[in-house]
């Protein structure tokens, strides 16, 4: 069943609750590069990875000795590029054309974060899972030497659908106030992206490299 709004303000009042109650331990705001991999045995096109951009809002609860947890709203970039070789009547090679097909999500991690040990540099673990909605869609287009045709792969993407993260970063001493993090994550499909086509089984994985800045 596909979440509704209902659900997502249910989660932001929960969080409300509990900041109230006094477990929030610190928030800030993250900057991001991803690329993201399309993951389909069926089809080979469209295997390349694409770069895009990510910004969000995190913050980080009941601070238990070594573990914590993260809750995160983020705005992703994700994507990918299908190739095709244009030929002539004579079959010779011309060119490689290539269509870069769009797909924004907002995405909610909820993570638990492990952090073994505290030093200057404080390194950390995170795992757990995040629900993507998907909000943008843009189909890429081949440019081809005498037509530009335009590729239909993105509409077949689901709206909604389910990961898993595994990640680790470093978070710095605090500089000037405040807490730099740097954090690299490996985003994994559980959900089929294409279940709307029920012959396919399409799945995007990427990493992800974030900042966070402690506010």
């Amino acid at each position: 069943m596909k979440p509704n709004a209902l659900t997502i303000v249910s989660i932001i009042f929960v969080l409300a609750v509990e900041s109230r109650a006094g477990m929030l331990k610190k928030s800030g705001i993250m900057i991001g590069y991803n690329s993201t991999h399309i993951n389909a045995k069926e089809i080979s096109d469209y295997a390349l990875p694409r770069s895009g951009y990510g910004m969000g809002l995190y913050a980080e609860w009941m601070d238990r000795s070594i573990f914590s947890l993260l809750s995160q709203l983020e705005y992703v970039q994700r994507g990918f590029i299908q190739e095709q070789i244009e030929t002539d009547n004579d079959g010779s090679f011309i060119q490689r054309v290539r269509a870069k097909s769009r797909l924004d999500y907002i995405t909610f991690p909820f993570l638990l974060k492990i952090q073994p040990i505290k030093l200057l540099v404080n390194p950390y673990f995170v795992a757990g899972p995040r629900f993507d909605f998907l909000i943008f869609r843009e189909n890429g287009k081949y440019e081809f030497s005498k037509i530009t045709y335009e590729s239909r792969v993105a509409e077949n993407f689901d709206d909604f659908g389910i990961g898993f993260i595994l990640g680790g970063g470093m978070t710095t001493a605090k500089i000037l106030h405040t807490q730099l993090s740097f954090e690299l994550n490996f985003n994994l499909d559980i959900t089929n992206s294409f279940s709307k086509v029920g012959t396919m089984t399409v799945r995007k994985n990427a990493v992800d490299f974030w900042l966070k800045v402690a506010l």
